[in-house]
């Protein structure tokens, strides 16, 4: 049944995301010219934590440039399923659209809109407009660092139909190193607080490599940590914690 699920949304997501995946550093820089870049991934995820469980993972992005040279619109989509020791079958599916327009050559401003599901952490449906200030700290052909403030408004649903209205302040960082044509290490942390309830906040950490096996053919390796001052509805621990093992096709 999972097999037949994930192959539905390889289609879906070809069809619906006609072009690239989730860089965490932005795939098309403002010198560029007018362009399309897409890839697809897929691999496996063991999650440690408020739900033991293996999975497997499917993710799509598409990026283009749009009117002129410093802005563009990057659409990331993944779509999970697996079985933990309670549950046979689990889903986490998200959609997440994002404009960025760069005011000077570093600096940026990104407004995003996302929709998820994720039945892993008793989230029946949640959706969320937010809108960041961005800067390009350091840019060089190996390394690449950048920083992001922001503010976003998320409506959540559990899955015991419970209604959950939040404003919150997020900041983040990226760090990207090329070491050579062929591999990538990329890091990436942030943090979100709740506006009404400062002492509610999460942190978010993720380390990844790739290396170009072949053209166009990677290999993605992850770690993933998420850290709850107060865990959410139908968790009880304050860390969880993701390895995962991926191949992507570049388009």
């Amino acid at each position: 049944m999972i097999q037949c699920k994930l192959i539905s949304v390889l289609v879906i997501l070809s069809f619906c995301l006609p072009a690239r995946g989730k860089p965490v550093v932005t795939d098309i820089a403002p010198s560029d010219s007018t362009r399309w870049s897409r890839w697809l991934s897929g691999g496996g995820f063991v999650d440690v934590g408020n739900v033991n469980s293996m999975r497997l993972n499917v993710r799509s992005n598409l990026a283009c440039r749009l009117i002129n040279p410093w802005s563009s619109l990057q659409i990331n989509g993944s779509a999970s399923y697996g079985e933990s020791r309670e549950e046979r079958y689990l889903e986490r599916i998200s959609v997440e659209p994002m404009l960025e327009y760069y005011l000077t050559r570093r600096d940026f401003t990104r407004f995003g809109v996302y929709w998820k599901r994720d039945y892993f952490a008793g989230i029946s449906h949640a959706d969320a407009v937010l809108l960041g200030l961005g800067r390009k700290l350091v840019e060089t052909d190996a390394l690449e660092f950048t920083g992001e403030l922001g503010a976003m408004y998320e409506q959540r649903v559990s899955t015991a139909d419970s209604v959950r209205n939040t404003s919150k302040a997020f900041s983040g960082a990226d760090v990207a190193w090329r070491p050579s044509e062929r591999l990538d290490f990329v890091a990436t942390w942030g943090s979100t607080h709740d506006l009404r309830d400062l002492g509610n906040w999460d942190f978010e950490g993720i380390v990844s490599t790739e290396n170009v096996l072949v053209e166009h053919l990677s290999l993605l390796i992850g770690y993933e940590v998420h850290y709850y001052n107060r865990p959410p509805a139908k968790l009880d621990k304050n860390v969880d914690m993701s390895i995962s093992v991926e191949l992507k096709v570049s388009m």
